[in-house]
């Protein structure tokens, strides 16, 4: 990647953000004029359209941020990184760059309401990503593939940790990365809690690169730092992520999308044209079957629409549940702890059996989701994964850092909370019959 005008600062965009304040973009260099092209792509304009939590919304009327404004803000927190690395460290303008790129592009696969659709769509966002930044008929690749022929594969090595020096994709998926530094600030921000809340100017001020050129640390006086960093996610897992009525919401939205989907491959699923993406969609086996332009057309909105639609479908599951979601009548949730979940197959076999005589079928009718939480993992050398831990300045080490785990009371109390939750959700009433305390009864007999 070469470029002849690199630094000439004129006139740049500015986005006003809710947590960053300003987002600058600098239109007077070709990087910048490239980073502001992708902005407005519409791969990236859907972004837009598809909320950062999900169905968050749920509990926390607030949370109605989208993926495209996470988006600007990791790749400004990432920039932000880079500028502070490069007055100690020897970074190129080409390795900034390919920073901000795959920071701006990381979610650039994300389907509506978050990760809820990626078990049903057979893929992870970050292969969706890959894909759209990969194939040539996509407007994100061939604006990349313009700037430079390779600059699309560099950025799918960065995302897939393939990229050298290692520290430049730990900038973006790490356990101190961009990505989680905005989400867990703004998703705090946005739904109005505090448990997100870190210092971020400080810990941006911490990182450093160590001996070996290769991995990112933390000086040893921003310890301190990291501990509260490492609480804040812990809390928000706890609090937002895990919070039982958003579990509800994705519970019910899953079920009722596995239905429409087994109607669609049984030729059966009404309120939906034939020829339409949607049908496409849940008519495909995988991923592999569901063209790019079909799961482009897909976001919030027009899966919100089919939803809509299905309340008139004449099959009574697909109507109820899409009624029941539209009027936020949810179904009500049990948690057991992992200590709760002795001889579960028999309580859960009747509950299923009460749901069948009101004439539920459990399928659709008793949800289970497992919520599970490691706070901190600590460094394996046998993963070869260091990316997933947090290492700290230590001159007296031999390659001068060790992991967190090793220096922090607090970080070893954090490793012994793994929680595993079981989330049981289920219908209050059906068919005008209660059916909360025979279920909840059944569900809690040991």
């Amino acid at each position: 990647m070469e470029s002849d005008e690199k630094h000439t600062i004129s006139n740049p965009k500015l986005f006003r953000d809710p947590l960053h304040g300003l987002i600058e973009f600098e239109r007077g260099d070709d990087y910048g004029r490239l980073l502001l092209r992708l902005i407005d792509s519409p791969e990236f304009q859907r972004l837009r359209r598809i909320r950062q939590l999900g169905l968050a919304w749920f509990a926390y009327h607030g949370a109605e941020h989208t993926r495209f404004t996470h988006s600007l803000g990791v790749a400004h927190v990432a920039q932000r990184i880079i500028t502070h690395l490069r007055r100690g460290y020897e970074i190129t303008d080409d390795q900034e760059f390919l920073v901000r790129c795959t920071a701006l592009l990381h979610d650039i696969g994300h389907g509506p309401f978050s990760h809820v659709l990626e078990p049903l769509f057979g893929g992870r966002h970050e292969a969706w990503s890959a894909r759209i930044v990969l194939e040539p008929q996509s407007r994100v690749n061939q604006l990349l593939a313009e700037f430079d022929i390779v600059l699309p594969a560099m950025i799918v090595d960065t995302l897939e940790h393939h990229v050298q020096p290692r520290f430049l994709a730990h900038l973006i998926a790490s356990q101190l990365d961009a990505d989680r530094f905005d989400y867990l600030l703004r998703d705090s921000h946005m739904t109005g809690v505090k448990y997100g809340v870190f210092d971020l100017d400080r810990l941006i001020a911490m990182l450093e690169i160590g001996r070996d050129k290769e991995q990112l640390i933390v000086s040893r006086r921003g310890i301190w730092t990291v501990e509260q960093y490492l609480l804040s996610r812990h809390q928000m897992f706890r609090q937002v992520y895990q919070h039982k009525t958003v579990i509800a919401a994705e519970n019910m939205l899953r079920a009722l999308l596995q239905r429409a989907q087994t109607l669609a491959r049984e030729k059966r699923l009404d309120c939906v044209e034939r020829d339409s993406c949607m049908h496409r969609l849940l008519a495909a086996e995988s991923a592999d079957d569901i063209a790019l332009t079909d799961f482009l057309e897909l976001d919030d909105y027009s899966l919100w629409h089919y939803v809509k639609g299905w309340r008139a479908s004449r099959d009574a599951i697909l109507s109820d549940l899409s009624r029941r979601l539209l009027a936020r009548d949810l179904f009500k949730s049990i948690t057991l702890e992992l200590n709760e979940q002795e001889n579960l197959e028999e309580r859960l076999d009747a509950a299923r059996e009460i749901l069948r005589a009101a004439g539920c079928d459990p399928e659709y009718y008793l949800l289970l989701r497992e919520a599970r939480d490691t706070p901190y993992k600590p460094y394996d050398p046998a993963s070869g994964k260091p990316a997933t831990s947090v290492f700290i300045e230590n001159p007296s080490s031999t390659n001068g850092y060790s992991d967190i785990a090793q220096l922090s009371s607090i970080v070893q109390g954090l490793m012994r909370q793994t929680p595993r939750t079981l989330h049981l959700n289920f219908p209050a009433e059906f068919n005008e019959q209660s059916l909360r305390d025979k279920i909840a009864a059944a569900l809690k007999s040991s």
